[in-house]
């Protein structure tokens, strides 16, 4: 997803459908081809009955059905994602998650570095439900 968004930066995403995914939105999948979750744009959406996705990468040329779904797979459906992407933040050299420390201590330094923007990030649903 770079260049918007770089290996090893924290991502801030939701599994909620409370609002449906739409073309321009990241969001993180997985495969069955693929162990690790994948994060990129949705550029296509259908409704066939339930929404279907089509996704890619921001620097790629061709979209995901090419290289990243099984073979034959044209979209993902609503169980291929995991979530979607509100919010990311460049990481921090000190707490990149191929640093030292275990994944929970790097989230930790990274929560306190960052506790402004958890303190803002935790009146957000509040901000959602009683806009100014």
């Amino acid at each position: 997803m770079e260049p918007g968004i770089k290996r090893g930066d924290v991502l801030f995403a939701s599994n909620s459908w409370l609002y449906p995914i739409k073309v321009g939105d990241v969001i993180m999948f997985r495969t069955k081809a693929r162990k690790n979750p994948i994060v990129h744009r949705v550029v296509k959406s259908r409704q066939n009955g339930e929404y279907v996705y089509l996704t890619k990468g921001d620097k790629n040329d061709f979209d995901d059905s090419h290289r990243i779904y099984e073979p034959g797979q044209r979209w993902l459906e609503k169980e291929d994602v995991l979530a979607r992407v509100f919010w990311s933040v460049l990481a921090h050299p000190s707490i990149h998650p191929f640093s030292s420390g275990t994944t929970r201590d790097t989230v930790e330094r990274f929560l306190q570095i960052h506790k402004a923007h958890v303190d803002w990030l935790g009146e957000l649903p509040r901000t959602l439900e009683h806009p100014m």
